[in-house]
């Protein structure tokens, strides 16, 4: 079975960084809708994975350098040796550097980084900015912002292990032969397939996680036998923190932990204080209050993806308050609640 040639370029766009959300819900939902198209899109993947590990950093023109190599690329055949429809990587790798070579160089577009002597991938984001990575079993992480994933090119035959800093979405293919495992500085989380935020930044001294579906194994990365036993078990709805100096201990999870990806904010009677702390933290704003006891008043409404004008716009409304630009932000209007 071959790709087709749509979907070829699909996978060429992602390893370019260029993938725009409708593209990758088509790719996403050609990988899932045949067993045999995860091993094709790794084979694939893996192509693409060459040039940027090979590849110089000329400028060139992406377009022409693109034309170039699927031309050679399809004319590249490699001999299977075994089993058709797994290649031996070391032979699938030569063969495509060998077409590259004296052919075409492309410039590494996505903020992917090859490390030097193995078959790593490092792959970060800058503030304000987000990113879906697609990993070799076909699990998919979605990055926050100053977040970094370093993965292997594929996967080990026994394990599937990554390294991380930041805060990411992950969204775990289940595989029961094969355990998924993030190690950050200080903690590891092993599942099977499961779908969970994470949340380690090494400046904040905190791991936190939070379980969407499924179980999850959250344990210290330096623990002795015995201190492994006490490794917290978390299932769907369930979140909890580590901290290096005081443990781990559980927390209230909180779905708008997750406004960053979903856009998605819900308040059941929450108290203006606490809305307008979260808004101050997603949306990056200052808003200030004509009187402290407008904290007090409580606000119950869900916004899907506004912008922090219609945000403010709806609170206002809602409580009878007024919405004026300061130089800092916004600031609300009233005489406030007991």
């Amino acid at each position: 079975m071959n790709i087709p040639e749509d979907i070829d370029a699909l996978i060429a766009k992602e390893c370019a960084g260029e993938l725009e959300d409708s593209e990758r819900n088509t790719l996403v939902s050609w990988i899932e809708s045949e067993s045999e198209h995860a091993d094709l899109y790794a084979e694939s993947k893996a192509y693409f994975d060459a040039i940027n590990r090979y590849a110089s950093a000329d400028k060139i023109d992406l377009d022409n350098a693109w034309a170039n190599f699927q031309v050679k690329k399809d004319e590249t055949r490699v001999v299977p040796i075994a089993q058709p429809k797994k290649r031996n990587e070391f032979l699938r790798v030569a063969a495509v550097f060998i077409a590259l070579v004296g052919v075409v160089k492309i410039v590494d577009l996505m903020m992917v980084e090859p490390v030097s002597g193995s078959q790593m991938q490092i792959v970060s984001t800058i503030g304000g900015q987000t990113m879906q990575v697609m990993l070799p079993d076909s699990s998919i992480v979605d990055l926050n912002e100053n977040s970094r994933l370093e993965y292997p090119v594929q996967f080990a035959a026994n394990e599937r292990v990554v390294n991380f800093e930041g805060e990411a979405f992950f969204t775990v293919q289940r595989n029961e032969k094969k355990q998924f495992s993030i190690l950050t500085e200080s903690t590891e989380i092993a599942v099977l397939g499961t779908s969970f935020n994470l949340r380690a930044r090494p400046e904040e001294k905190n791991t936190v996680l939070f379980v969407n579906s499924g179980k999850v194994a959250f344990r210290e990365l330096t623990a002795t036998k015995e201190e492994d036993e006490n490794a917290r078990i978390l299932v769907a709805g369930e979140s909890a923190l580590f901290s290096e100096e005081s443990g781990f201990e559980d927390v209230s999870a909180n779905e708008n932990d997750l406004f960053w990806k979903n856009k998605s904010l819900v308040f059941e009677g929450e108290k203006l204080r606490e809305v307008v702390r979260l808004l101050e933290l997603n949306y990056q704003v200052s808003i200030e209050f004509s009187t402290k006891r407008l904290g007090n008043c409580r606000l119950t409404a869900t916004f899907e993806d506004k912008s922090i004008e219609e945000v403010l716009e709806v609170i206002a409304l809602t409580q009878g308050l007024e919405l004026e630009d300061t130089p800092k932000g916004y600031k609300l209007i009233g005489e406030g609640c007991e």
